[in-house]
């Protein structure tokens, strides 16, 4: 940048994440969310998301499911509104937009192997964030489920 102040990289990018696996996740959970809780209920915690969209959109999937009610696009929509979040995941066309494109996922079959997934990228970013020394290792190469 000429004459200006240098920007600084996002670092939140760098940190491991796995963008197709939080989605399919979603996807997973949005196509039988009654299957995906039953089977993986304990296992979806918030800080499995970097996407701060995914966080809200899987935080209020399984609000709405524990609370007993439909887990769909004008349910999550209605969520988000009343919990003051619409407007900060860009309203309800972004919402409406991770709907459609979520529904093309592979279903709750898949669903541990997502968050086998985005399990180890938790752990890798919790990893860097508490600065432990493990930074390097647990910033490189991708995650493998074991």
């Amino acid at each position: 940048m000429e004459g200006g102040a240098r920007r600084m990289p996002d670092v939140s990018a760098m940190f491991p994440q796995a963008p197709d696996a939080e989605e399919a996740l979603l996807g997973a959970m949005l196509l039988d969310m009654p299957g995906v809780f039953d089977a993986h209920g304990r296992r979806l915690k918030d800080e499995l998301f970097h996407n701060e969209l995914n966080r809200l959109l899987a935080h209020a999937m399984v609000d709405l499911h524990v609370s007993a009610l439909p887990v769909d696009m004008v349910s999550v929509t209605n969520w988000l509104r009343k919990d003051g979040q619409l407007e900060r995941v860009g309203g309800p066309a972004r919402v409406a937009g991770c709907f459609l494109a979520l529904s093309s996922s592979m279903g709750a079959a898949m669903a541990g192997y997502y968050l086998d997934i985005l399990e180890g990228m938790a752990a890798r970013r919790m990893l860097l964030r508490h600065g432990d020394g493990g930074a390097t290792d647990a910033s490189g190469g991708g995650c493998r489920a074991d």
